[in-house]
């Protein structure tokens, strides 16, 4: 059952605020925030009000907080001056301001953060930096072709009428071979076969090896991670190829993923939205349930070390 949840203007920071919203409800109990991220220039709202609609829903049905905020030069926050750091550095530092303010104004000591594409690698860039963070939530986040990833997709494109067809096109030069009705061209820059609207894009790709140290990074760190891959990410063609393209990290039962291959990279998709965000709501509350067990543990093996110590 759902608890009513309210949602006020947070300002982070001086001279220049941060600009966000904080969804919440009044069982104030949790020590626990989740913090949404900007993907690339979209602002707090999120593609398609996503981060409106998951922010509310995580409030509701878990009571824990949740922050969407504008990164400076972003959205309602302003700019700043950075001092010359990159847009990742300041972004990260950003992060870090707002997990502060949180933990002064609202006594918040964990933090999940959730990000989309670029927001994504600012999440674990964060944890990286800050121990307080204790979960992260991608949304195409960075992976690798694996050689069962390339077999399923020139396997697919083998078996495909469209792409012989295309190909036939290419090769002979009879542009009609191109064009299917059945398929209706071009169609629907929504729901239409075009591979150019809203693929994952990232500044600066580090490559395998560095985000499989960083990982690992976050492994030693005990830090959980969901992971979700859409049919938009052009390397990512089957639900366990993150684990399997970053095996040499050790996940343990950290990690969780979740692949929708007919999603669009926003989610456009009503349904598909709303399986992501019902799903992120679960492991988001799984993994408060674990450390509420882990923290009571803890308590009982420190109540009864002092009774032995006492007798």
């Amino acid at each position: 059952m759902g608890m009513n949840v309210r949602e006020s203007v947070m300002q982070i920071g001086q001279p220049t605020p941060l600009m966000g919203i904080l969804t919440e409800t009044d069982d104030r109990q949790s020590t626990t925030a989740l913090i949404l991220l900007n993907s690339g220039i979209m602002h707090r709202v999120g593609s398609c009000r996503l981060s409106v609609r998951l922010a509310r829903a995580v409030a509701s049905q878990t009571g824990i907080p949740c922050l969407r905020f504008d990164f400076s030069g972003v959205g309602d926050s302003a700019p700043r001056r950075a001092g010359g750091a990159s847009f990742d550095e300041a972004a990260v530092s950003e992060v870090i301001e707002a997990m502060d303010h949180l933990a002064n104004t609202r006594g918040i000591r964990n933090f999940i953060i959730y990000g989309l594409c670029s927001g994504a690698s600012i999440a674990c860039n964060t944890a990286e930096r800050d121990s307080r963070v204790v979960g992260i939530v991608q949304l195409d986040g960075y992976c690798y072709p694996t050689t069962r990833a390339w077999l399923r997709h020139y396997g697919s494109r083998l078996f495909s009428t469209a792409a012989w067809r295309s190909r036939l096109s290419r090769w002979t030069g009879a542009r009609w071979l191109a064009n299917n009705p059945a398929q209706g061209g071009q169609g629907s820059i929504l729901t239409g076969a075009r591979k150019d609207f809203e693929v994952p894009e990232f500044a600066d790709d580090p490559g395998r090896d560095a985000i499989a140290v960083q990982l690992q990074n976050l492994m030693d760190k005990k830090i959980f991670l969901y992971c979700v891959f859409t049919g938009r990410n052009p390397h990512y063609r089957y639900r366990q190829q993150f684990r399997h393209c970053f095996h040499d990290v050790n996940f343990g039962d950290k990690l969780s993923l979740e692949y929708y291959p007919r999603a669009s990279h926003i989610f456009t998709e009503p349904a598909y939205q709303q399986a992501m965000m019902d799903g992120v709501v679960k492991w988001i509350a799984d993994l408060e349930g674990i450390r509420l067990s882990q923290h009571a543990g803890r308590k009982k093996s420190v109540k009864t070390s002092l009774r032995e110590a006492s007798t």
